[in-house]
């Protein structure tokens, strides 16, 4: 028997049923002559590498126990332009170097006891989300179970 997994699509939030079979056409369609497919044995491995929050979810893949990566993306409000991008935690630290090399502010490399300084070591001690509201930038984002 064919199991059914309920399907989003993430843009207009449609639920359909799809089968075990059409899970896969979507994993293994348009690939190359040397794509080897997935099956009903590795399917899940398969969605979630390939498939998984790019047009579609399976909601009942996001309660299993598994490792998620997180992409962010760092976008200059007052520009319309992309500024960086990364994924898991370690990256919002450089996400954080990015974000203050591109506003590059000139404050001193060492405590010479100026307003400078405790100016520059209270932004040192900000989140890279409290920066990005102080400099009308924007950080989105994105989890996905791999």
């Amino acid at each position: 028997m064919n199991k059914t997994y309920t399907v989003k699509e993430i843009q207009s939030g449609k639920l359909e049923e799809w089968t075990t079979a059409q899970i896969l056409d979507e994993i293994n369609r348009d690939r190359s002559n040397e794509w080897q497919n997935y099956n009903e044995s590795d399917w899940i491995e398969g969605w979630l590498e390939f498939c998984e929050g790019d047009i579609y979810t399976i909601p009942a893949l996001q309660s299993r126990n598994m490792k998620t990566k997180t992409y962010y993306h760092l976008f200059d409000l007052q520009n319309s332009q992309l500024m960086a991008t990364g994924s898991n935690s370690e990256s919002l630290e450089e996400l954080k170097e990015a974000l203050l090399s591109y506003v590059s502010i000139d404050y001193p490399s060492e405590d010479d006891g100026s307003e400078e300084w405790q100016d520059w070591q209270t932004i040192q001690r900000m989140s890279v989300q409290e920066l990005c509201e102080m400099w009308e930038f924007s950080i989105e984002q994105t989890p996905h179970k791999i």
